[in-house]
């Protein structure tokens, strides 16, 4: 089936984004996203119309025609009343230009509370915000901001994984909102990661960043990683992960690293589970770095070094069988 050619209904996609789609629909439309990068991009611009359309009332709803007759009544009744009261041309033009301006206020608002939502669909991507930041999203993550960011403040929430790099600017800081928590800074670098159970991680590569909930805030140092639970606790602690960024990077360094963390930090770059017959293979160490490596070429070099034998079980789920340390 080319699914670039076929049509799709936009109320699908609607559906999709509202989360009611079936089950069926949803691999179909992730299908269509994917498939070209002239379906990527309908889907990101019917998501920020969709987007808009959530942050405030529909632009219709404001009757321009419908209340300039009310001015124009509101006029015609003051002219009636010229009798007890003389209106000049200039105080009925005031009227009017005093309504048009609450008109124009209320276009203002609308178009300020529009929100932008950056996608990474099937694949990790990087964006360029307005202010010159950039981030780099997870595959299945989100930003979203107001389309005037950057003019009065930097406000973000994101939903996933995302990388920051910001621009530095020391009169508005660059916030973001991830569940419970909140991320501010001038400018830095630092890794941000909504986990499984919705808790939250940063870890920090340059900068200084201040990271807080509703129960307490710390200041963050690079090097450092903190994270909070559901309750909204905090805790602090140096980072002990060499490859929190290998869903950016592509690399993957270990360095005696026991086997049960190299098997760990695989699955979550391939996104992939391992079923692991003989627990001896488990109590061996690995130095060793991939640089982009494919899974096959990694699933290869252990078998090479540690004499597995591994095999597909099912579209994610690899089985090991031997081992030698």
């Amino acid at each position: 089936m080319n699914m670039g050619k076929q049509p799709i209904d936009d109320d699908l996609l609607i559906r999709y984004l509202e989360k009611d789609a079936t089950e069926q629909e949803t691999i179909f439309i992730e299908d269509w996203i994917s498939f070209s990068d002239q379906n990527k991009t309908y889907f990101r611009e019917l998501t920020n119309l969709w987007s808009a359309s959530n942050s405030q009332k529909d632009l219709n709803d404001i009757d321009i025609e419908k209340d300039w007759k009310k001015v124009q009544t509101r006029i015609n009744t003051l002219k009636l009343k010229k009798k007890t009261r003389k209106l000049t041309p200039a105080i009925l033009w005031k009227i009017a230009a005093g309504f048009a301006l609450l008109i124009a206020i209320s276009l203002y608002q609308y178009t300020e509370n529009q929100k932008i939502t950056l996608l990474a669909i099937d694949a990790p991507e990087k964006f360029e915000l307005p202010d010159g930041s950039l981030v780099w999203l997870n595959k299945g993550s989100e930003l979203s901001y107001k389309k005037e960011f950057s003019r009065n403040s930097r406000d973000l929430l994101l939903k996933g994984e995302g990388y920051f790099e910001v621009k530095k600017n020391p009169h508005k800081p660059f916030t973001i909102q991830l569940n419970n928590t909140k991320t501010s800074v001038l400018g830095t670098q630092f890794n941000l990661k909504e986990n499984t159970d919705t808790s939250v991680a940063l870890v920090l590569v340059e900068g200084s960043v201040a990271f807080s909930t509703e129960q307490e805030q710390l200041i963050v140092a690079p090097g450092e990683k903190i994270s909070s639970n559901l309750s909204g606790n905090l805790l602090k602690v140096k980072n002990p992960d060499a490859n929190f960024m290998a869903w950016k990077t592509r690399v993957l360094k270990f360095d005696e690293t026991p086997m049960t963390k190299v098997i760990q930090d695989i699955s979550q770059l391939y996104q992939i589970t391992f079923s692991i017959e003989d627990k001896e293979l488990l109590s061996c160490h690995l130095t060793m770095q991939f640089d982009q490596a494919s899974l096959q070429n990694v699933l290869e070099t252990l078998q090479i070094l540690y004499e597995i034998e591994y095999q597909l079980e099912s579209e994610n789920t690899y089985r090991i069988k031997g081992g030698k340390c």
